[in-house]
């Protein structure tokens, strides 16, 4: 039998494509400005904890969630102890099927933001790179990945909870009826 080989025709990415955005707003402001301008429903969810090392304590983010079609999700992200009173650093995660073409348009409507003051992707292949102010924030991005499995396994668990499940009771015999 001959091989086949199978090429994928899609040209977005199944991964992560991450923003680091800067704004003068608090998180719920940003993500009521996202919401209205990107189409999107983020809404709050239990704060993300975030352990950077296993010496340290975790660091509480603020956390939103929008699950879009099932195929990607956007979480925005906003470290709460972070000292600058003017100006606030948060990360715009995108999980799941996104395109360039998508990517260029997200950074189009974030710029139309006023109180957005910049919005940058960040490449996670950027690891190589000298800086050590890169580095850490490679290492925060790491460790918010990592723990942003595990929350939204939680975060899941916790919305099924509050689901009432219904138990089908399995027939015991089956009977014909002809």
């Amino acid at each position: 039998m001959k091989k086949k080989n199978v090429i994928s025709l899609t040209d977005g990415q199944n991964s992560f494509t991450i923003f680091s955005l800067s704004a003068n707003v608090e998180d719920f402001r940003l993500a009521f400005l996202l919401n209205r301008k990107l189409g999107l429903q983020l809404h709050r969810e239990d704060n993300l904890m975030v352990f950077p090392d296993s010496k340290s304590d975790p660091t509480p983010f603020s956390f939103f969630h929008f699950n879009r079609d099932k195929q990607t999700c956007f979480y925005l992200i906003h470290n709460l102890n972070e000292q600058q009173p003017l100006i606030n650093n948060y990360f715009l995660l995108i999980n799941g099927f996104f395109t360039p073409g998508d990517e260029n348009d997200l950074l189009s409507a974030i710029g139309e933001i006023h109180e957005v003051l910049s919005v940058n992707p960040f490449k996670l292949s950027e690891s190589h790179s000298s800086k050590k102010g890169q580095k850490k924030t490679l290492e925060l991005i790491n460790a918010i990945l990592t723990d942003l499995e595990y929350h939204t396994l939680e975060v899941n668990r916790k919305k099924n909870e509050g689901q009432v499940q219904l138990k089908i009771k399995e027939p015991t015999s089956i009977k014909k009826l002809y």
